[in-house]
Parts: structure tokens; sequence; C-alpha cells
């Protein structure tokens, strides 16, 4: 039975393994400013679980071998847990770095226990609804394991409790792949002013943006659920979110591009990850909120009584009002009322969205493009009837109320709010990169995978 510590720097790490294992190691505090190497031990109470602590990541230099390390502990056999540690803080901001720590290890999320340090700083007072809190949010990432750690904690009571943890998990092998650890890992160290700067943009927009992303997604959870414009409301949300997007990479190519021409060649390669980086986390955060806002469409609006699907060639059919009797698949009415459009303005400043909304009315009658429709019209004969049709469909007589609904997969793709456009923009600056950096990642691999045997030959056993 085995745990892993991971960490930024200074988070906690050794004082808790000196603390389950009854050990001395050196802390930030105690004058080394990190761990930099792997040791494990067993722990001095309970089951006699294995803790192998590990470097922090995100250190000021030395990063490879820091993530070498990392890399180091988890390919220790099968291991039971992955401990993330988090010093306490803001709610907020625990979520954040959480998040940041997750993304290389999203495929086993269901190993992962987080354990928020110096949880002495929380008062008292407010401790349970806390931690309830913090319990709450993690779970929106599949995280149910967590623990909360201060000074007045004993050996004994932190030991019992990664013990009921361990007993039950399975043990696991973890392997990260290249793609995983060089995307969301940082291993190049930036010391020159230049690099400085533009690492400090990035986090700056990497932080904006994460910001915006739990501002939208506390602003979802008020929203009225029976307002029928509710999905226009989310269209303007998931074209502004896309906006947003390119306007922050925008931002920070302009900045970054004052420093480039002082950049070597092999300089400018890293200063190329270091783009791809910000864009790979900003895409992935405008995923996630797309992807809210599709699953809250899916359990909350009820859809399934206006999009449905011919049973006899499978085409989708969406209507706005109950559809009763028999009609055809393919039947496309022209609608002849007046229409009415709605119109939203969009505002986020200092961390708040506000939406205002407005209906216009069309004073002309909407022709549903049917200069573009009359020239794929057919007639269909439904009993006596002749009405006019789209070439879309298989002609055949249906029934609203006896025709399939949707599956959740199908649903999706109909309503999602995914932008296919940005998406392949995404897959192609992911390729152009890599073909840019390919040499430079294939040196990194090599010198990472000689540092992980190092750490491997230089790791303390402790008995």
């Amino acid at each position: 039975m085995s745990i892993v510590l991971l960490g930024y720097v200074g988070v906690g790490k050794t004082s808790l393994y000196n603390k389950i294992t009854q050990s001395q190691e050196k802390t930030s505090a105690g004058g080394n400013q990190t761990t930099l190497e792997v040791f494990k031990k067993k722990s001095s109470y309970g089951a006699g679980f294995l803790v192998i602590d590990t470097p922090g990541l995100e250190p000021e230099q030395n990063k490879l071998d820091h993530v070498a390390g990392v890399l180091c502990a988890l390919s220790e056999g099968p291991i039971n847990r992955i401990a993330i540690l988090i010093k306490f803080a803001r709610t907020i901001t625990i979520i954040e770095q959480v998040n940041r720590m997750l993304i290389p290890f999203m495929n086993y999320r269901h190993m992962i226990t987080v354990i928020v340090t110096v949880w002495d700083y929380c008062e008292k007072k407010v401790q349970e609804e806390t931690a309830t809190d913090i319990q709450s949010r993690l779970a929106e990432y599949q995280i149910n394991s967590v623990m909360f750690v201060g000074k007045n904690d004993t050996s004994v009571s932190i030991c019992q409790q990664i013990d009921q943890i361990i007993d039950k998990s399975k043990a696991e092998n973890v392997n990260l792949t290249n793609t995983e650890i060089f995307q969301n890992f940082e291993i190049v160290d930036y010391n020159d002013f230049e690099f400085i700067e533009i690492w400090n943009e990035q986090m700056y927009f990497k932080g904006y943006y994460r910001k915006l992303y739990y501002t939208i997604k506390n602003f979802i959870q008020y929203l009225d659920w029976q307002n029928e414009i509710l999905i226009d409301c989310f269209y303007v949300i998931a074209q502004f979110v896309k906006q947003s997007l390119e306007i922050t990479i925008k931002k920070f190519e302009s900045s970054a591009l004052r420093c480039w021409d002082y950049l070597d060649e092999n300089d400018q390669l890293k200063a190329s990850q270091i783009h791809f980086q910000l864009k790979n986390d900003l895409f992935q955060t405008y995923k996630e909120i797309i992807d809210i806002l599709d699953s809250k469409v899916y359990k909350e609006y009820q859809h399934a009584q206006y999009i449905k699907k011919c049973k006899y060639c499978g085409q989708f059919w969406f209507s706005l009002d109950s559809c009763n009797g028999e009609s055809v698949c393919g039947r496309v009415d022209l609608m002849e009322q007046e229409e009415t459009i709605e119109e939203f303005t969009i505002t986020y400043m200092q961390e708040k969205l506000k939406i205002e909304h407005k209906t216009v009315y069309l004073r002309e009658k909407q022709k549903l493009y049917q200069q573009n429709l009359s020239q794929g019209v057919e007639k269909m004969v439904l009993g006596n009837q002749t009405i006019k049709g789209s070439r879309v469909g298989c002609g055949r007589v249906i029934e609203w109320e006896k025709m399939d609904t949707l599956t959740e997969k199908e649903l999706r793709e109909v309503v999602s709010f995914l932008d296919i456009e940005l998406c392949n923009q995404m897959i192609e600056f992911e390729r152009q990169t890599k073909q840019k950096t390919l040499s430079q990642q294939i040196k990194y691999e090599k010198e990472l995978q000689q540092k992980i045997t190092e750490q491997k030959s230089k790791m303390r056993i402790m008995a």
C-alpha cells in the first residue's frame, strides 16, 4: 500500500511526510528551498503504508529535475493514492490550483486525494462550512477524497485517515504519456529577463480567463430555467467566451512580440512552447465552460419534447410548439406570422458578468430563406393535401408523438455550443507547434529519461 505526495513548492509535503513517518527531513522553513530528490518510508502508525515524497512542482529553477522526481515516484510500482497537497487559501484559489495540477492526471482522478494543509489558518467558526464548500466544488471534478490537516493534528490521526482512504483504493500503475507530460508540466527554466516577462504574461492571462470561468459557472447557477429565451442567452455566453479567448491570446501575442526580437532561434522555440501552453490551457478552460452550458441544457431544459428523429431515416427534426397528428418527414412549413428576435448585451468587469436583454420585433414576414429553399422544394401528398417541403428527410408519413427521442449524445451534437471551427484551429496550431519544436522535444525527452534514471539511483529508502 502506498501514497505519493505531490504539490507545488512550499505547500508542506515534506512536513506532512515527517509527521507521518516520524522523520526529520529538512523543509523549506528549515533552510533548503525545496526537496530535490525522492525519498520513501513506511508510516509510523496504522497499517504501515508507504509514503513517497517528491520535489515540489514549478520551482524557480531545475524544473526538469523536479518533474523527473515526480515521474520517478509515480513509477514505483502500483500505487494506491496520488495526494495533491494545497495550502489553505480562498476556496476559489484552492480549486484553481487543484485544477492546474489535475490536468495531467485526468485519467487517474479516481486515485486523487486532495490534502489541504495549514488548515489552522481557517477560522474555527467557519471550518465546517468551508470544508463542505471545498468538498462540493472538488466533487464537480470527480474528486471525492479530501483531507484537512493542521499543525495540531497528530501523526496517529493523520495515518488513520490515510489508512481508511487506502483501504477503499485499488493499487494501479500510473503511466503518463509524453503528451500529458510535455503539455502540462513546466520543464523549461526561463532565467532571462525576456523569458520571465513572457512567462509572467502567460500566467496573468491564464488567471484572467480562469476567473471568467468561475464567474460564468456561478452565474449559470442562478438563472431562471423556466425562461424560454435561456438558450439564446447561452448562445451569447458561448460566443462571448470564444471572443474573450481570442482577445486574450491576441493580447498575449502583442505583449510577447516586444521580447521576440531579443531571443535567438533556440529561445524563440521555447517561447513558442509557452505560446502553445497558453493557447492549450485557455482552450481547455473554454471547453469546460461549453461543457457546463451543454450539460445544463440537457439536464434542465426540456429539449426532448422539441427535438426528435424520424424512425425510418434517422433525420433530426425540431419543433417550436407541440405537433399533433400526422406530418411528413422532410416537410418545412414556411412561417407567415410576425417573428421576434432576442438581442443581448454582455459585459464582464471586475469579475462580474452582466447580461441585458431586449426583444426586437420584425415587422416584415419571415421567409426562412425562401429564395434558397425554393431551389430544393418538392411536392408531397398527405391524404388529400398537397404541401411543399425541402428535400431533407425520407418523405414518409410520421407522427410526432410516436417519433424517437434523442439520446444524450445525439442531443449534445445538435444543441452543443462548442465552436467546431475553433476546435479545428487548435488542432492545426498544435500540429504546427509540434512540427516546429519536434527536435527540441526529442532532446527534452532524452534528458528527462536520463534524469528519471538518476532520481531512481539516488532515491532514499528510509528504514
